[in-house]
């Protein structure tokens, strides 16, 4: 469905929410990119403001469990300040 954008209140987040992907969701704590890449090639821009990133070389399909408990040990460890 094609939304017109003259009409939203800048003011108003909600309406602001519902232009981007995630709409309503809570933004994500934690983005991981696997393949060795470390960019983010427009993922989900508005929504990453206090997400912390994690960057793996392992390509996806060999992306193990082991290694995201792994990312889970070291995000559990940062003491998040919320641009604080």
């Amino acid at each position: 469905i094609k939304k017109k954008i003259d009409n939203i209140n800048i003011d108003n987040e909600k309406e602001i929410r519902d232009l981007f992907f995630l709409k309503s969701f809570s933004d994500p704590d934690i983005l991981i990119r696997t393949g060795g890449y470390k960019r983010l090639s427009n993922f989900i821009m508005f929504n990453l403001t206090y997400t912390e990133f994690f960057f793996s070389n392992t390509l996806w399909p060999e992306f193990s469990i082991k290694e995201f408990d792994g990312i889970l040990d070291e995000y559990a460890n940062i003491n998040r300040k919320y641009g604080l």
